[in-house]
């Protein structure tokens, strides 16, 4: 599977990649030093020992109520539930966040030869920026995209209640597989929408930024290099898929997924979380995505 964490080996085990990864670390704590040497037993720092002697901050004036614990919990978790399912894995930073995702379920196969995979994504952080939950995603190896289907389950936030419970097997399964029935159907319907020249390029216009005479250059500019984007993902869709508003919605996800989260000065690592932050909040990083699915399917 090629997609936006770092690929591991197909069916792989979540505690393997977390070891591979050096994500089986325990994290330590320090009660908060004062300028003249005193310590505050109100706050105090999360840290981790690195291999090579030094240390490296987890999170910083965290209360008693933070939970100081490991992600063996979340891995042990998510192996329970669906063992041997683990594809990507990517520890970030020095361990401040991670996140990793399995593969469940049937392939969903269409007249077409286009294929979808029901996929699980898991987050967690000991830097309070990303909550422990799992997402629903579809994942279209035509185009490598990830496609939200939502938050499936929230754990309890890191507080000295967390380790009791993190999430339900039962929830989890028949939240993704009624989320990806629903997508699935979608699809279909997607695909059997033909588009002209003049109905793309209406439904291209109503998700774009709106610019006239007065706007400035740099928007106009802005708005003429997404419309090409996005063009140019349609006619190698629609080459291999047909001119639908299936090819349409793969079109603009493509460009949301793929070009909105290069940046030119991103990391690897960056370009990642980003690409995380799509599936966590797809109203927010994938908002033509989202609006576009809802017009086409007016269409049908």
């Amino acid at each position: 599977m090629s997609g936006f964490l770092t690929k591991v080996n197909s069916n792989s085990s979540v505690i393997d990649c977390a070891l591979d990864a050096g994500a089986l670390f325990e994290p330590k704590q320090i009660h908060t030093l004062l300028p003249n040497g005193a310590s505050c037993d109100k706050t105090f720092t999360v840290y981790r020992e690195l291999e090579d002697g030094t240390q490296a901050v987890l999170n910083a004036g965290v209360t008693k109520q933070y939970l100081a614990s490991s992600y063996q919990l979340l891995f042990d978790t998510a192996e329970e539930m669906f063992p041997n399912s683990c594809n990507q894995f990517s520890l970030f930073g020095n361990g401040e966040r991670v996140c990793f995702t399995q593969t469940i379920g049937e392939l969903a196969e269409f007249e077409d030869g286009d294929e979808l995979f029901t996929n699980l994504m898991y987050t967690g952080s000991m830097d309070s920026t990303w909550k422990t939950a799992v997402y629903g995603f579809m994942y279209r190896p035509a185009c490598s995209n990830a496609i939200p289907m939502g938050t499936l389950q929230l754990a309890q936030k890191r507080t000295t209640n967390h380790d009791y419970m993190l999430f339900q097997k039962a929830k989890v399964l028949s939240g993704a597989y009624g989320v990806a029935e629903q997508f699935v159907t979608s699809a279909r319907i997607l695909k059997q929408i033909e588009l002209n020249r003049v109905q793309l390029a209406l439904e291209i216009d109503k998700i774009l930024p709106v610019v006239d005479e007065d706007s400035s250059t740099k928007s106009i500019n802005t708005r003429d290099k997404m419309e090409e984007g996005i063009r140019y993902y349609y006619e190698e869709e629609s080459e291999e898929y047909g001119p639908t508003a299936w090819s349409l919605f793969q079109a603009v996800q493509s460009y949301e997924f793929h070009v909105k989260t290069k940046g030119n000065k991103s990391t690897e690592e960056k370009r990642q979380a980003k690409k995380v932050e799509l599936i966590r909040n797809p109203r927010v990083g994938q908002s033509m995505t989202e609006t576009l699915r809802d017009n086409l399917l007016v269409l049908a």
